[in-house]
């Protein structure tokens, strides 16, 4: 359901076990030709109705590069880091588009049996022939099954056994956090590096977004321990888990400030450029925000969902319970927005992602072109 009610953070459920509220302060900026705390006050009016509506920590709506909505609530603040969840998806792409460039992976036609040669012989010939296209696209006939993805990620070779359940791609789409880890899994592989360390080199430090010291902690089976690194985890400001082996998450748990998901915002409109520098290949950012198949929700890029916002072309990545970074091309806008989500209350915690689109389509974008 457009990533918004991902098994990802049903399984943060058993692995974070609760969210505390965290990350006291607060502040506001507003600019620009439109009635900023207008602006905010029709958004709340719009989710007042949800059940989860209290749940919205930050509001920002970003046009021409330039924020005219800061808007934190409930005591968070710019410093407030929050779980990104499925949004973590839109950044792993974004990694894979950079490492095609740097030579890294061949190519979205590279095959499973390419990419990860180190698990070749744990995978059935249509695995086998699966492309990174297939797995970007979430057609690549991985499971999705919350439970199983909680399994997988403690057992003792994550990412064997997600090969060993995957049916090759067969089919039509088919949302799966198993498969956006095998993502994660395929960019280790390729640059020789943990996700985190070529993030940090190639995506992060361009971009401005401070990423040490990291929580890093390995997933563990409930129990003890774990609900020790659930804290942690809460605590932490900047964090990316692991699996069992040191494989990043790729299907969420990704700690970020939302001025950082902006930021990633305003790098795909902007073609991929950064302050003067081409981080993302401008026809990476084409393919990966363009409709490549067509799920019951709508269609999918590389990772990215491709929608309309006000009658105009606009691209999203969302996440579980209300996370939110929309592309609006033709309006110069960027919009995020965050929420604090309690995984212990899944799959009815924060906002529905499909209603933070419909908020950009119904009252942001129309605000923006006045």
């Amino acid at each position: 359901m457009h990533g918004g009610r991902s098994s990802a953070v049903v399984v943060a459920a058993a692995v974070l076990l609760l969210l505390l509220t965290a990350c006291p302060g607060g502040s506001e900026q507003a600019s620009g030709r439109l009635d900023a705390a207008q602006l905010v006050h029709d958004v709340e009016q719009d989710l007042s109705g949800d059940p989860g509506h209290d749940a919205l920590r930050a509001l920002i709506v970003q046009v021409h590069g330039k924020p005219v909505v800061e808007k934190y609530f409930a005591g968070a603040s710019s410093d407030s880091y929050w779980e990104t969840a499925s949004v973590t998806k839109s950044f792993l792409s974004t990694l894979v588009g950079i490492a095609i460039a740097d030579g890294k992976i061949s190519g979205v036609d590279a095959t499973l049996a390419e990419l990860l040669p180190s698990h070749a012989g744990q995978m059935t010939p249509p695995v086998a022939r699966t492309r990174l296209r297939h797995v970007l696209t979430m057609t690549g006939g991985f499971p999705g099954s919350e439970a199983d993805l909680l399994a997988d990620m403690s057992s003792p070779d994550p990412v064997g056994t997600i090969l060993r359940g995957s049916r090759g791609a067969r089919g039509g789409f088919a949302y799966s956090d198993e498969g956006a880890h095998i993502v994660a899994a395929i960019l280790a592989e390729a640059t020789g590096s943990s996700v985190l360390e070529y993030a940090r080199d190639r995506l992060f430090a361009p971009l401005g977004i401070e990423s040490e010291p990291a929580f890093e902690a390995r997933i563990t089976p409930t129990g003890p321990i774990a609900e020790e690194l659930a804290r942690k985890y809460v605590a932490a400001d900047f964090a990316w888990p692991t699996d069992s082996r040191g494989t990043h998450t790729g299907w969420g748990l990704l700690k970020l400030r939302p001025l950082d998901m902006v930021k990633l915002g305003q790098l795909f409109l902007d073609h991929g450029r950064w302050r003067g520098k081409q981080v993302v290949p401008a026809s990476w950012v084409r393919d990966a925000t363009s409709a490549q198949v067509q799920g019951a929700d709508g269609n999918y890029g590389y990772e990215w969902w491709v929608t309309e916002a006000d009658g105009e072309p606009a691209y999203q990545a969302l996440g579980f319970g209300g996370q939110l970074i929309e592309v609006v091309p033709s309006r110069d806008l960027v919009v995020v927005m965050a929420t604090e989500i309690d995984p212990s209350r899944a799959p009815d915690s924060g906002l529905s992602p499909t209603l933070l689109g419909q908020v950009v389509n119904d009252t942001i974008a129309p605000a923006v072109a006045r």
